[in-house]
């Protein structure tokens, strides 16, 4: 192996948007509108690669002007496991502090609450050979809020469940497949 393979650093970034679901707890009501994210990975190996992502998704409480924004930057492992040469399936856990913004301007009310978000998610990746890769997500986080009194004392209101579906693009800079 010649040392210049050594200096040469492979990452992508990615960019992402798709629908978000949420699933019980206080956030039952909340209607799932659009996630948007992005992140920095580097390859660590042929099939692992660790990174920083950020995603916010909106939701809509149900027939009020109740909003909640949830940001949610963490740090992520994924593993490529490459099933042709053009496609990927990209298995990725990933955990993280998320912050939740809920206003409602009926009632002049908002508030920030936050937690620990723990992230897996699976993408189905197009390997085009090129600098872009695109590809099919799906994702699931768990956040489960730090106690506030002032916001809820029920131990099931603090857990969001959020499912995302969506479509991604990965642009590479480097040595890459």
């Amino acid at each position: 192996m010649s040392a210049s393979s050594f200096g040469q650093t492979s990452s992508f970034v990615q960019f992402e948007g798709g629908f978000i679901r949420n699933q019980g707890g206080f956030f039952k009501l909340y209607d799932g509108v659009v996630d948007i994210g992005a992140g920095y990975h580097i390859f660590l190996s042929r099939h692992l690669n660790g990174g920083l992502d950020f995603n916010m998704g909106f939701l809509n409480y149900t027939n009020t002007p109740a909003r909640s924004n949830i940001y949610r930057p963490k740090l992520s492992l994924q593993y490529a496991l490459h099933l042709s040469s053009k496609i990927a399936l990209d298995p990725e856990i990933g955990l993280g502090y998320s912050f939740v913004r809920i206003t409602n301007t009926e009632y002049l009310y908002a508030s920030t609450q936050h937690g620990l978000n723990y992230a897996a998610r699976l993408k189905v990746r197009w390997k085009s050979g090129r600098k872009l890769d695109y590809y099919l997500f799906g994702s699931y986080d768990y956040i489960y809020l730090d106690r506030d009194d002032s916001f809820t004392q029920l131990n099931s209101f603090r857990q969001i469940r959020l499912f995302a579906v969506g479509l991604g693009v990965n642009i590479k800079s480097g040595v890459y497949e």
